[in-house]
C-alpha cells in the first residue's frame, strides 16, 4: 500500500517528527490573516490562484480562467485554491456571518483572510505528503537495501529541517505544489524500475503527478528529462507489457498537457519570459536586485544561496558520492544519480541567466541535492565497510552542523514571523492615538508609501487612493467602491504620498495632524525573503534590513 506506514512501533519516530514539524508551521499559517481586506496580500503570488478559484466559482465552470490575467500561473493551481474558497464560505455561511454567495462576494472585499487561512494549510499538508514521499524513497528496497528504517529517519529529517523547505512549505506558492508533485514522480520511477515498469498503477500516478504539476507551473516539463534514462531502460528490455504503458503513458501526458495549455494559454506566454523568448514581469513579478550578486544573470545569488548556506552538505555528499563511486554502487545505479543531478542542473541552467532573482526558484536544486544526500547516506551505511568508520564520523559531523545550522535559522524565522506585519503594529498605533485625541479622529492620516495599506478604509480615502492611482477601472476597486462598508471594523482614514512623488509630497505633510512614513533600507532589493534567502546569516541582522514606519508628527 502507497502509505501503509505499519505498526506505530517501527515508524513512531517519523510520526512523531513529522507531527512536530506540522505543528511548527501555525506561525508562518497565520501571519497577517486577520482582518485582511482584499487589495492587500502579505506574502507575494497568494492571491493569483485564489483569484482563479473565485472565477471558477462565479461562473461555475471551471473554463473561467481561460486567459484570465490575474492568473498568472497554471490553471491547475486555481483548482487547489478552491477547497479554502469553498471551506471559508461555509464557515462564514453556517455562523451566520454571510447569508449567501453575493453577500459573500462582499464579505471577502473587506476580510479574505479566511481563504488565505484555508490555502496555507493546503500548502502544509502538501509539504507534510513531500517529506512522507522522501521517507518513502528512503525505504525503497532498491534504495535502502536493509529496510533500515533509522536511516530513513534521518534521510527525511535532512530535508525537512533545511531552512528554504521550511520556509517556503506553509505559503501557497506554486513551487510548494511542483517539490510535492516531482518526489512523488521520483518515487513512483523508481518503483517502476523495481517491478520492470509491469505495474499499470505506478505509470499511471506518475502521469497523474505529470500532468497536475505542469497544470501548475508549465515549466515543471523540464524536468521531465530526469526520466527519459528510465524509459529508455524500459524500452530496451523489450517486454510488450512495459512498452504498451510507455505508449500509454508518452500519449496521454502529452494529450493532457496540450489540453491544459489550451485551457489557459495566457500563463504559457508569460513563462516563456523565463527564457527569455517574452517578458518575465508582465503579470505583476517584480525584479529583484541586488548589486553585489547580480549584474547580468543570477548566478552569483543562486550559488550563493546553494553553497554557503548548504555547504556541509555540499561537502559531505561529494564524500559519499566517492566512496560510493569507488564501491562500483555508482556504476550499477546510474539511475538514480542521473534523476537528482539532471533536475539540479536543468533549473540552474533556465533560472541562472536572468537577472531576474528569487530565493524559491532554487528550491528543486536544493531539494534534489537533499535527496541526493539523503540516498547516498542510505547507501553508503549499508555496506559500511570497518576502514570507512573514521569517514562514516566525519560525514556525520557535517550532516549534524548543517541540521544545527539550519534548525537554529528556522527558530530564528519563527520569532521574526511570529511578531506580524510591522504594517499592522503602526495601525494599531494610530487607531489608539485617535482614540485618545478626538481631533485626530475627525482628520484623516497621512501615509508616505506606494501602496495602500492592509485595513478596511473609509470609501472617502479609498476613492483619494483610486483617483491617485488612476485605479478606477480595476474591478477589485469597481466593487470596493459599490459594497457597502462592514460594521464590526475600525475604518482607516487615510490619504496617501507616494515615494515617486517626493520630495513635492512633503509640502502636504503641513495639512495633516498624523504623518508616517514607510522606508526601505534596502532601496535595491525588493524583496525581503529572497535578501535573506541569500545568505541565511542576515536574519540576525533583519531589523537593520526590514522595512519601517517612522512617525513624522
Amino acid at each position: 500500500m502507497l502509505f501503509d506506514f505499519g505498526s506505530i512501533k517501527k515508524h513512531g519516530m517519523i510520526v512523531t517528527f513529522l507531527f512536530v514539524w506540522t505543528c511548527l508551521h501555525v506561525v508562518g499559517v497565520t501571519y497577517g490573516t486577520h482582518n485582511l481586506p482584499l487589495h492587500q496580500s502579505y506574502i507575494g503570488d497568494e492571491q493569483a490562484p485564489v483569484n482563479g478559484a473565485l472565477h471558477i466559482l462565479q461562473d461555475k465552470s471551471l473554463l473561467a480562467v481561460h486567459n484570465l490575467k490575474t492568473l498568472y500561473y497554471g490553471p491547475v493551481f486555481a483548482v487547489f485554491a478552491l477547497p479554502a474558497v469553498v471551506s471559508d464560505f461555509t464557515v462564514r455561511f453556517v455562523t451566520g456571518e454571510v447569508s449567501g454567495a453575493d453577500d459573500y462576494k462582499n464579505f471577502i472585499l473587506w476580510n479574505w483572510g479566511g481563504i488565505v487561512l484555508g490555502i496555507r494549510i493546503t500548502a502544509t499538508l502538501v509539504s507534510l505528503m513531500t517529506l512522507i514521499f522522501v521517507y518513502k524513497i528512503l525505504s525503497l528496497e532498491s534504495i535502502n537495501e536493509k529496510k533500515d528504517m533509522l536511516l530513513a529517519f534521518f534521510g527525511t529529517t535532512i530535508v525537512g529541517l533545511n531552512f528554504y523547505f521550511f520556509e517556503y512549505s506553509h505559503f501557497f506558492k506554486h513551487w510548494v505544489f511542483v517539490i510535492f508533485f516531482l518526489v512523488a514522480q521520483i518515487y513512483f520511477a523508481l518503483r517502476l524500475r523495481e517491478v520492470d515498469g509491469k505495474r499499470s498503477i505506478y505509470w499511471i500516478l506518475h502521469g497523474i503527478c505529470f500532468v497536475l504539476s505542469f497544470g501548475i507551473n508549465y515549466l515543471s516539463a523540464i524536468y521531465a528529462i530526469a526520466f527519459l534514462p528510465l524509459l529508455y531502460l524500459l524500452w530496451i528490455k523489450k517486454d510488450k507489457v512495459a512498452r504498451k504503458y510507455i505508449y500509454l503513458y508518452v500519449g496521454g501526458v502529452s494529450f493532457t498537457s496540450l489540453l491544459i495549455l489550451l485551457w489557459h494559454p495566457y500563463a504559457f506566454l508569460r513563462y516563456l519570459g523565463f527564457l527569455n523568448i517574452g517578458d518575465v514581469t508582465s503579470g505583476g513579478v517584480g525584479n529583484t536586485y541586488n548589486p553585489v550578486t547580480s549584474v547580468d544573470n543570477s548566478w552569483g545569488y543562486y550559488l550563493t544561496e546553494i553553497f554557503f548556506n548548504n555547504l556541509p552538505l555540499v561537502i559531505g555528499v561529494l564524500i559519499l558520492l566517492y566512496l560510493l563511486y569507488k564501491r562500483g554502487v555508482i556504476k550499477k545505479q546510474l539511475y538514480w544519480l542521473w534523476m537528482f543531478i539532471s533536475i539540479a542542473l536543468i533549473n540552474m541552467l533556465v533560472f541562472c541567466p536572468s537577472t531576474h532573482h528569487e530565493g524559491r526558484y532554487m528550491l528543486p536544486t536544493i531539494m534534489m541535492l537533499l535527496l541526493l544526500t539523503g540516498v547516498a547516506l542510505v547507501k553508503f551505511i549499508n555496506n559500511i565497510k570497518n576502514h570507512e568508520l573514521v569517514i562514516f564520523r566525519l560525514v556525520s559531523l557535517l550532516l549534524i552542523l548543517y541540521i544545527g545550522f539550519h534548525v537554529v535559522h528556522i527558530g530564528k524565522w519563527i520569532e521574526i514571523y511570529a511578531q506580524g506585519p510591522v504594517e499592522k503594529e503602526i495601525l494599531k498605533e494610530i487607531f489608539e492615538r485617535q482614540e485618545k485625541n478626538e481631533d485626530l479622529s475627525t482628520n484623516p492620516v497621512l501615509l508616505i508609501q506606494s501602496y495602500i495599506a492592509g485595513n478596511v478604509h473609509t470609501k472617502e480615502a479609498y476613492e483619494f487612493y483610486i483617483e491617485k492611482r488612476g485605479r478606477e477601472d480595476m474591478n477589485l476597486y469597481k466593487a470596493i467602491m459599490s459594497a457597502p462598508l462592514p460594521d464590526n471594523i475600525d475604518l482607516l482614514n487615510a490619504r496617501y504620498v507616494f515615494d515617486q512623488d517626493l520630495p513635492q509630497g512633503y509640502l502636504e505633510i503641513s495639512e495633516y495632524e498624523m504623518v508616517y512614513q514607510y522606508l526601505t533600507p534596502r532601496s535595491k532589493e525588493l524583496n525581503l525573503f529572497d535578501y535573506f534567502d541569500e545568505n541565511l546569516l542576515r536574519l540576525w541582522y533583519w531589523k537593520s534590513f526590514s522595512p519601517r514606519y517612522v512617525r513624522i508628527k
